[in-house]
């Protein structure tokens, strides 16, 4: 089991853990939130992969796991990351409250709340149901058949739940491994999120022929907006991250660099589309 779940975590970007880890000045517990996003996100791939969800072989140029070890291997690999990833949280809120950050009303505040919100961002308020929704703009001909609107206002609840939410937990848990105020938790999330956006368009318009030959192209936002609309939905949500990141002073190295590889991977990508 561990060769396998070795396999699963061993090639990715790492964005989300970097952020949390980097807030956090790689602290304890910034470390155990890290490894708790890190986790939570592989479980999640490994499902979305799987024959009944989205049926993909290949993930970062390799066989997904159920098409190396089986279905079965695949699905008890996904259950143990998501159980190693709650120990991590565990730990890292315990790693806080050792470090004094918080009173212990203040303690106890904040982690009800953060962890009200990963239960939302891991259910179906969050991830959950935006790989629920995903099946279903790809297979149900009721949504296919709603007017444009509804339809891109269903694409863009798709990627803010199940891309956007994870990257909002990833900037709240580095948020709390700083000992920052819970009065500024929804707002640290929403730059999250919308970051998290940014990186899901790039990431559409990476894979757009693979979507149309694949189902047509149904969940890529390509699909509901043109190339001039992508670009100003892209370029609102990174200078509302940059005016966040600013606002409460959460510029740092590790942050300046991914916004700058945010940036120049979306020139890249967006020259996929035609347009004036």
């Amino acid at each position: 089991m561990r060769k396998i779940t070795q396999y699963a975590l061993n090639s990715g970007k790492r964005l989300r853990p970097m952020i949390t880890w980097s807030m956090g000045s790689g602290s304890g517990s910034a470390i155990d939130f890290s490894l708790f996003i890190e986790y939570v996100h592989n479980s999640s791939l490994i499902v979305d992969d799987l024959p009944c969800m989205d049926n993909d072989s290949e993930r970062r140029g390799v066989p997904t796991v159920h098409a190396k070890y089986g279905e079965h291997v695949a699905q008890l690999v996904a259950y143990n990351l998501m159980m190693t990833a709650m120990k991590h949280l565990s730990d890292g809120f315990k790693e806080i409250r050792k470090r004094q950050l918080y009173t212990q009303e203040q303690f106890d505040e904040i982690s009800d709340s953060v962890n009200d919100e990963i239960s939302q961002g891991l259910g179906f308020q969050g991830i959950c149901g935006g790989q629920f929704l995903d099946l279903l703009i790809c297979t149900d001909r009721d949504l296919q058949n709603k007017s444009v609107r509804e339809q891109r206002d269903i694409l863009i609840k798709i990627v803010r739940l199940k891309t956007g939410c994870l990257f909002g937990l990833s900037f709240v848990l580095g948020w709390i491994s700083m000992g920052k105020s819970i009065d500024f938790l929804d707002q640290i999330k929403e730059a999250g999120c919308g970051f998290g956006i940014c990186y899901q368009i790039i990431d559409d318009l990476r894979d757009v022929q693979k979507d149309v030959q694949k189902n047509g192209g149904h969940n890529n936002i390509c699909k509901y907006f043109s190339r001039n609309e992508i670009i100003d939905m892209f370029t609102e949500h990174m200078e509302q991250f940059s005016q966040t990141m600013s606002q409460y002073e959460l510029w740092n190295p590790t942050l300046h660099e991914l916004y700058n590889y945010m940036l120049q991977s979306f020139k890249t990508e967006i020259k996929r589309i035609p347009g004036k």
